[in-house]
């Protein structure tokens, strides 16, 4: 017998899915960027690695609009 989820983790695979397999990696890659920047205060190589995660992403042109925003926040908030 499958193993049941809860309500919120099919939604949220629902999303994901929809996002297709490029909006599923932007979204990783996104999130790895902010938790970098999120969390080097006192860490300049995390805060450059996010900064270079930013970019990357923002170089792609299918990047949607909410993930482009927020590498523009990072790239803001770092320089």
């Amino acid at each position: 017998m499958p193993s049941q989820t809860s309500k919120e983790e099919r939604a949220e695979r629902k999303l994901i899915d929809d996002l297709g397999s490029f909006g599923a990696t932007a979204q990783g890659l996104f999130r790895h960027a902010w938790e970098l920047f999120w969390n080097s205060e006192d860490d300049p190589k995390s805060r450059r690695e996010s900064e270079e995660r930013a970019r990357m992403l923002l170089s792609l042109p299918q990047l949607g609009d909410l993930h482009r925003a927020g590498c523009h926040v990072i790239l803001a908030w770092i320089g």
